[in-house]
């Protein structure tokens, strides 16, 4: 297939165009190599070109308005000429922008000639450069010195230089000192679960119907419901407001009073379109003790409804547990355990631009030699003053040297280096479920992963996502009981038993999330571990077989933070449910 031919798909499937509109095609095709503009970054000027016309956005451009577009907004915006007459010029000028127009497509995300070349918001895979292989100092005895990441401006943390607890042990799970924490066999294979075929359709945050938006959640109830029913052995499910006198069973949604903080007496029960009409009832916790509810879980409860009112709950059923996978070691010499280090941004401290503790992080790599290594974002981080007021070079640069360098370290360590991006990443997409960064690794033992996914390396599954769902649902929660219970475990019970790696609706004001990818966000098996990084207190447990890591963020505020490690012994068989708990030793440690 043509280079022209694919441009032509991609534009098509962006701007919604038939076969027939070869004369636009052929003009987007001009603009686009005219301006360096993706189909994405033409869509969204022509989106936001309709903005400031009040048009309609739906409406199918033509000829004549892609040339409005050109004269009023491509033209005149943008600091890059045509590709035949661009020339190597690493650090591009900034433009200003008279007309204040960026300022309104800024509001909406909206990509401009001007913010293409200048902004950190860029798809596509940039050009290698920044970090050359020898400026990496391969040589295996010599360190690698922050300055290879950090932008040439940027000087050293002090907070963090004169730290001194470094290499500090905080939280031990396991046998930790029968575990070997230098493992020179490297015969690991990473493969990608979930999900299996990437992040696919457009994302249209902030423009998603609102039935289509309905339709998901209500599938979720229908989804969640017939497991339930069929678990606990019920035979049918009673619409939520019919007022009936004898013990019946209804199913739907955990959702609250809009008005102030959820509590017990602001419970409602949200049906699903087929059995209730989609009505809320408010619910009646008197007679439980114990319960764990919040916003968005499904849940099905045995109670009565005298009134038509409120209904009295005399039995609550909060979900079905997921399974583990079966799991088959391999119980050779040749690769004897594996060893997994993990850390999450703010990988700068909040004083400096001078990638510090990810250098000291990736020096603890190269003494360790660790099999596999998972960072979580943000890497480049939006919500860092020094990054919004960099004038020395552009984020993409920025990030390009760090992946780059990352990329270049995987190779020669061998070790399978596993990014997950995050809300804050300045270069990333901010709606979640996050798609991978952009650009395509040079080793094979890189991998840019989305957010959330599922990995399985040798056998051994891990679930991964970098946006805090503990601390979300921990403000979200309404509980109960009469025993003590440990508030991460039983967050993160509502993650196996609600089958989603966020299972909170709606979600916080800052979190922006994607209904139209819902499916991303499936949790669809128990992993053997799961990556749950939060800015709640560091964690290592067992919860219900599956061992769950919380490292904690590698910096805090001006100071280090901590990050985790795990030995994961493959010579041991799991138990007869599959769980790998007993394997593993495993440290949270101050970076």
């Amino acid at each position: 297939m043509s280079a022209s031919n694919v441009a032509f798909g991609e534009f098509r499937s962006k701007f919604q165009l038939s076969q027939d509109h070869v004369d636009v095609l052929e003009k987007l095709q001009e603009l686009s190599i005219k301006y360096n503009l993706d189909a994405g970054d033409l869509h969204d000027n022509w989106i936001a070109f309709l903005m400031t016309k009040n048009r309609d956005l739906s409406e199918e451009p033509t000829v004549e308005m892609l040339l409005n577009m050109q004269r009023e907004v491509l033209a005149k915006k943008s600091s890059v000429p045509a590709k035949s007459q661009i020339k190597d010029d690493p650090d591009p000028v900034l433009m200003s922008d008279p007309s204040g127009l960026e300022d309104i497509m800024n509001i909406y995300n909206v990509k401009t000639p001007n913010t293409v070349t200048n902004n950190a918001r860029i798809s596509g895979t940039p050009e290698r450069s920044g970090v050359s292989k020898k400026s990496l100092n391969t040589s295996m005895s010599s360190s690698l010195r922050a300055e290879l990441y950090s932008p040439k401006s940027a000087t050293p943390p002090r907070i963090f230089k004169n730290r001194k607890n470094a290499g500090e042990s905080v939280l031990n799970f396991g046998n930790v000192n029968a575990a070997t924490w230098l493992e020179l066999g490297r015969n690991y294979s990473l493969e990608v679960l979930h999900p299996a075929h990437g992040i696919s359709g457009h994302y249209e945050y902030m423009f998603e119907k609102k039935y289509q938006h309905a339709q998901i959640l209500n599938q979720q109830i229908q989804e969640m419901s017939r497991k339930l029913q069929q678990v606990h052995e019920i035979e049918s499910l009673f619409h939520v407001t019919d007022p009936i006198q004898e013990v019946v069973s209804i199913a739907g949604r955990i959702c609250c009073d809009p008005e102030g903080r959820a509590n017990a007496h602001t419970i409602l029960l949200e049906g699903s379109r087929e059995t209730s009409a989609g009505k809320r009832i408010p619910l009646d916790l008197s007679e439980l003790t114990d319960y764990s509810l919040f916003p968005g879980q499904v849940v099905l409860v045995d109670g009565v409804n005298y009134t038509g009112k409120k209904f009295l709950v005399k039995k609550l059923y909060t979900g079905v547990d997921l399974p583990l996978p079966s799991l088959e070691l391999n119980l050779s010499t040749e690769v004897p355990s594996m060893n997994v280090m993990t850390a999450c941004g703010p990988f700068l401290t909040t004083d400096s631009l001078m990638f510090e503790p990810l250098t000291e992080l990736l020096n603890i790599c190269r003494k360790e030699k660790p099999h596999v290594c998972i960072l979580l974002g943000p890497f480049i981080d939006e919500e860092h003053e020094g990054i919004a007021k960099m004038s020395t070079e552009t984020y993409r640069q920025m990030y390009v040297r760090l992946r780059n360098g990352i990329d270049d370290l995987s190779k020669q360590l061998q070790c399978h280096m596993i990014l997950v991006p995050s809300q804050r990443d300045i270069n990333g997409f901010s709606a979640f479920p996050h798609p991978p960064l952009p650009g395509e690794p040079e080793s094979k033992f890189m991998h840019l992963v989305s957010n959330p996914c599922v990995l399985q390396v040798n056998g051994v599954v891990f679930g991964i996502t970098s946006t805090d769902v503990v601390f979300h649902l921990s403000n979200a929660e309404v509980h109960a009981s009469t025993t003590h219970t440990n508030r991460f475990k039983r967050v993160i019970r509502h993650l196996f038993t609600q089958h989603s790696f966020y299972p909170l609706y709606p979600p916080p004001e800052e979190t922006l999330v994607s209904y139209n990818h819902a499916d991303i966000m499936q949790l669809p098996i128990k992993p053997h571990i799961l990556i749950v990084p939060s800015q709640l207190r560091y964690f290592i447990m067992d919860v219900d077989g599956c061992c769950c890591v919380n490292p904690g963020t590698l910096t805090k505020g001006e100071s280090g933070g901590t990050y985790a490690r795990l030995n994961v012994n493959m010579q041991l068989h799991p138990t007869p449910e599959g769980s790998i708990v007993n394997n593993i030793a495993a440290q949270v440690i101050r970076i």
